[in-house]
Formats: C-alpha cells, structure tokens, sequence
C-alpha cells in the first residue's frame, strides 16, 4: 500500500488486511471522484426498503 501520510492514531503494517467502507449519503463522494478520474470503476448501491 502507500507509504504517504496517515490518520491520527492509525498504526502498523496490515495495509493488505485492511478493508474500507465508505458511506456516502448523498453520492456527493462518488460524483467528485468520477469527474477526478472517469476512467475508474466504481459501484453505487442505493437501498430502498419496501
């Protein structure tokens, strides 16, 4: 994984063991990243329950 920069309080070396979730309300992170790089593929979910 990257060697830059780290969260407060975030330590060690299991970057390949890490998972990110990210929940985005609004989509308002997925519509920023698709104009940063169009060419990445990216999933949006959107739950309605019934």
């Amino acid at each position: 994984m990257s060697d830059g920069p780290r969260l407060p309080g975030v330590e060690g070396e299991d970057d390949e063991d890490r998972i990110v979730c990210h929940v985005d309300a609004d989509c308002f992170y997925a519509a920023c990243e698709r104009l940063r790089e169009p060419s990445q593929p990216r999933y949006v979910w959107r739950f309605l329950p019934s």
